[in-house]
């Protein structure tokens, strides 16, 4: 009689057209050939039914016993988008859903993860919510997976992940440490786009100085004008903008007896304090400059660093 296997198992019918075949897998092949039939792959979100007779099914008295349950049997009119099917409170529609009582919830979550090599917790929970139900469920899965301790202990963690906690060098004194950086770009206002923010690390003094763009050019005649106005610091912290670490500003800086020093890339915590900083100017710029004085933000510049250090 010849009959149809379907199985989610793509391998095994792929054994079917294979010529060359590993010994022991050729051995079984060959005790199947006694029967006529053939196999046709099919997906495994279409045999749900399939991978429910390998699981353990859900305990009656368990769900007698829940209050949601015995409303359902008690007052089915009450609850018409529910159906009792074998004594089990289920949706209707044409992909029922099983409600799980509080009693077998911990078994459910269990079975669909422990027991599926513990999959992701996306994974999982779209698995469960195609055949099971109870209110606030994903909570619950989420909750239950973060304290899987075979997840926690055995698998490796992706995204992001905490450095280790690094003290930065204390500037001693005023003049010892600058941080600087560029912000921008802003609406163009006598010919300038971007700012040069530097700011002492000991006194948090700061200057802010419109530059035409983060040019090497624009960024050093800046800079020689807070060495003029502020003095020369012993060393100067910067990100790695092309403007900084460009052979022209190092050799500027060599010359001015200043010591250069990059953060890493992708690390703008690195430099903190400026960050910090452009974040209050821009809300000083947003709530001082209106569509009227827009393009004069230059001139405005100047009355928000007397804001932040009397400049």
């Amino acid at each position: 009689m010849h009959f149809t296997i379907f199985t989610d198992c793509n391998a095994i019918r792929a054994t079917a057209l294979k010529k060359d075949l590993h010994p022991r897998v050729a051995r079984w092949w060959v005790k199947l050939q006694d029967y006529d039939f053939t196999i046709e792959y099919r997906p495994g979100s279409k045999m749900a039914y399939v991978d429910y007779l390998s699981r353990n099914p859900l305990d009656k008295v368990c769900t007698k016993s829940d209050r949601f349950c015995q409303e359902v049997l008690n007052t089915p009119d009450d609850y018409n988008e529910y159906q009792i099917k074998n004594d089990l409170v289920m949706t209707k529609g044409q992909d029922p859903k099983c409600f799980v009582p509080v009693a077998a919830r911990l078994q459910a979550m269990c079975l669909y993860h422990d027991k599926s090599s513990h999959i992701g917790w996306e994974k999982y929970i779209a698995k469960m919510r195609e055949e099971l139900f109870w209110p606030r469920m994903g909570q619950s899965l989420k909750k239950y997976i973060r304290n899987c301790r075979q997840c926690v202990l055995g698998k490796s963690h992706t995204g992001r992940r905490a450095g280790l906690w690094q003290r930065g060098e204390r500037p001693s004194s005023a003049l010892d440490v600058w941080h600087i950086d560029h912000a921008g770009p802003l609406v163009k206002s006598h010919g300038c786009t971007q700012l040069l923010v530097v700011i002492d690390g000991f006194s948090k003094y700061c200057s802010l100085r419109p530059i035409r763009k983060k040019s090497t050019e624009d960024t050093i005649r800046a800079l020689s004008l807070v060495f003029e106005q502020m003095g020369k610091p012993r060393r100067i912290i910067a990100d790695r903008a092309a403007a900084f670490t460009s052979l022209t500003f190092q050799n500027f800086l060599a010359d001015q007896e200043v010591q250069l020093h990059h953060i890493a890339t992708g690390m703008p915590r690195g430099n903190g304090q400026v960050e910090r900083l452009m974040r209050t100017v821009f809300n000083l710029l947003r709530a001082s400059l209106t569509a009227e004085n827009e393009k004069n933000w230059d001139i405005h510049q100047m009355f928000c660093a007397s804001l932040l250090t009397q400049d």
